[in-house]
């Protein structure tokens, strides 16, 4: 008996770190994506004027959906990868510190880096298997859908369309 509540008190735990850890993830690639498109950035700060973080990022819209219709689906879909380096770094290292936040084991990072870098693609597919709407419509409109996924900070900061 005590085994069965120990497995459940885990498996709540479990569902309720995951949960934590999507929220931080979403969250901070929200706020990192919005920052990266500069024009449409939440902090008014200097330092961010001088930087233009834009230029880190019009490498991803380069392959954008106006261009769908000249481009193989899996070319596109590979489109959602092409970044520079400095905003590469910041995917790679958001997943990570996400999970850490919240105490994630190593397999679970591992499988969400797997599943996000597929969905990323998807997304980004001209023949998805998910609905990819959401993303196709921040390609065209660049001020909305920052967000991924359940897109809870476009909703929250009214960018979600």
């Amino acid at each position: 008996m005590v085994i069965i509540i120990t497995d459940i008190e885990n498996i709540f735990y479990s569902i309720i770190r995951i949960s934590v850890f999507y929220v931080i993830l979403e969250g901070i690639f929200y706020h990192v994506h919005r920052l990266l498109h500069d024009n449409f950035r939440l902090i008014k700060v200097s330092l961010f004027e001088k930087l233009n973080m834009y230029r880190y990022h019009k490498k991803h819209h380069e392959l954008d959906c106006r261009n769908i219709e000249e481009h193989q689906s899996t070319m596109f879909a590979v489109g959602a990868l092409n970044m520079d380096w400095i905003e590469f770094l910041f995917t790679i290292l958001l997943m990570p510190l996400c999970a850490f936040l919240v105490g994630l084991s190593e397999y679970i990072i591992l499988f969400f880096t797997i599943i996000f870098t597929i969905l990323l693609c998807d997304s980004h597919s001209s023949n998805p298997i998910l609905n990819n709407e959401k993303h196709i419509i921040h390609h065209k409109i660049r001020k909305k859908n920052f967000g991924f996924g359940l897109y809870i900070f476009d909703k929250l900061y009214n960018t979600f369309q």
